[in-house]
């Protein structure tokens, strides 16, 4: 039979079985990692927001809805409303905790690659310069509408910010898929912080995709 044995045959099934297997969770990951950055709700504007080097403690709100004549509230329901059902479908499908865990790694990949665009031309990556990021960021449209939040404390070595209003996951529990969106919009924080500065750690306390009236986040610079 040519050298063939059913070992053979037996083998190279196998090997044709992971290699299909590899390639199908490769596919699913690109197509999450392209869905994830839509599903941030323009998450990319993130990128060419100017950090406004505000030191006061209150996030600006005075902003215009963005130019295209979208409200937040249009815009936020028009990115989630694309992909949102079709992640519902390939949780259902793929079982809830592989899915996301796989979104989580997509997601938390973008973030990194986006923050390291932002900051590459940064020779300290300091705890205030993010800080900047943050507070310029929430001072542009659309996220001055999406978002209320205030600085709590700001100092070198501590950042923190409390959001009291967000549209994102306002959409999403009415879309029952709040897990979805703390995947999506907070899981990855603080691999993207360490992805900024390996010294800096994230500690959320609080959180409204899971249910809190309000959301917190710390950024603490460990010396």
């Amino acid at each position: 039979m040519n050298g063939l044995t059913y070992e053979n045959l037996n083998s190279n099934a196998m090997d044709a079985k992971v290699t299909v297997e590899t390639e199908r969770r490769q596919f699913l990951k690109n197509a999450l990692t392209a869905g994830a950055l839509i599903c941030a709700g323009c998450h990319q504007l993130f990128a060419s927001a100017t950090p406004e080097h505000s030191q006061e403690s209150s996030v600006p709100t005075n902003h215009s809805n963005p130019a295209d004549g979208m409200s937040a509230d249009e815009l936020v329901r028009f990115t989630l409303g694309y992909c949102v059902p079709t992640y519902q479908f390939m949780l259902k499908e793929m079982g809830k905790e592989k899915f996301l865990k796989l979104l989580k790694e997509a997601s938390t990949e973008n973030s990194k690659q986006l923050i390291d665009s932002m900051t590459k031309d940064m020779p300290d990556r300091n705890l205030s310069q993010l800080a900047d990021i943050f507070v310029g960021y929430l001072g542009t449209p659309p996220y001055d509408k999406i978002f209320k939040a205030e600085v709590v404390e700001r100092t070198d070595k501590v950042f923190e910010i409390k959001y009291t209003e967000c549209l994102f996951a306002k959409v999403y529990r009415e879309m029952n898929a709040l897990d979805i969106g703390y995947t999506i919009e907070c899981g990855g924080s603080d691999a993207v912080a360490k992805a900024y500065n390996p010294k800096i750690k994230v500690s959320c306390g609080s959180n409204m995709m899971k249910g809190d009236s309000h959301c917190t986040e710390r950024f603490e610079l460990n010396t």
